[in-house]
């Protein structure tokens, strides 16, 4: 898909180079603290091209007091689900937000879906004639923009698969690496082949322990998944010796960031300005779900649109969108 977020995709191609050390909090051991049947297994996947991206994790902490029941839902800020049960062993997963629950482990597969033939009616009476489909993908910073409406209270009931743009997100403080919490951004800036230094290269949650969630790259090699941050700054050093690695936290005085749906559909009037686009006539609710793109063809020699998608996990078909852990 041709499309402004495309810089934002790594070149697989790593030189291989010196990893420099760097200083960041040393991660509480997570079977320390939870001690009953406590474990992190390492599934190897095939795909992806370096090794630190080879793998999910598979994240229990076991059986657990409820007071540490509770104290980890409060530090993910989520409500409990299901009571409070002595004997279950949990998974890391359980005191996450839904949308990570629904993606944890899972694998999207990019695709096409048609697109409504009124939106297509409208787009073409106003000059901006698409394909007749829509496309649709995943990447690091639509996960982290997830994470951050779940913070500020704008979360979803279900998770948003879609490509978001990491120039555009908005958090909060920046912290020292020494100093991190559970829930804490991180936000890797370098040159990842593009010659733009400073670029957005990644976007991940941090969770503590030593550990992330996030979706490594956009396509079907990548699958949405719990990783160990030393592997990300790692892998990030290959990438661009100068990488710079920042966290940021979410406090109440943070500037609030809209909603992935707010910022990038066709259901935003400013969306539809930046197009010249008049749509005030079809339901936002289909308006919702689309993103258009503008891209200059040089074949053509002129502007070409594509429409991309945001696909609710719910709707996702099963070809398309599978598990690779088990349950």
């Amino acid at each position: 898909m041709k499309t402004s977020i495309n810089k934002l995709i790594l070149a697989t191609v790593l030189a291989p180079v010196f990893v420099t050390c760097l200083s960041y909090a040393a991660p509480l051991d997570l079977c320390s603290e939870f001690t009953h049947n406590c474990s992190i297994q390492k599934q190897a996947i095939q795909g992806p091209d370096v090794p630190q991206d080879q793998y999910v994790l598979d994240v229990t902490v076991g059986q657990i007091t409820e007071a540490q029941f509770q104290s980890l839902h409060s530090k993910f800020h989520t409500s409990p689900s299901i009571p409070y049960d002595s004997q279950r062993a949990y998974k890391l997963v359980d005191f996450l937000p839904i949308f990570i629950q629904k993606t944890n482990g899972r694998v999207l597969v990019p695709h096409a879906l048609p697109v409504a033939p009124e939106l297509l009616k409208e787009l073409k009476n106003q000059n901006k004639s698409t394909e007749k489909v829509s496309y649709v993908d995943g990447n690091c910073h639509s996960v982290s923009w997830q994470w951050v409406n779940h913070l500020q209270g704008q979360g979803s009931t279900d998770a948003l698969l879609t490509l978001a743009d990491g120039e555009r997100l908005t958090l909060g403080f920046k912290v020292d690496p020494k100093e991190l919490q559970p829930g804490d951004v991180l936000v890797v800036n370098g040159n990842g082949g593009f010659d733009q230094d400073g670029a957005v290269l990644h976007s991940a949650i941090y969770l503590g322990y030593g550990l992330v969630f996030e979706k490594g790259n956009p396509g079907k090699e990548y699958p949405y998944r719990m990783s160990f941050l030393k592997d990300v700054m790692s892998k990030y050093k290959k990438v661009d010796t100068n990488a710079a690695f920042d966290f940021y936290r979410i406090h109440a005085n943070s500037p609030v960031l809209t909603s992935l749906i707010t910022e990038l559909s066709l259901a935003t009037p400013g969306a539809q300005s930046s197009f010249g686009l008049q749509l005030q006539n079809l339901p936002a609710s289909l308006l919702e779900q689309y993103i258009l793109q503008e891209n200059w063809d040089n074949s053509q020699g002129m502007s070409v649109f594509t429409l991309g998608r945001i696909l609710k996990a719910s709707q996702a078909s099963p070809q398309n969108w599978y598990s690779i852990l088990k349950k």
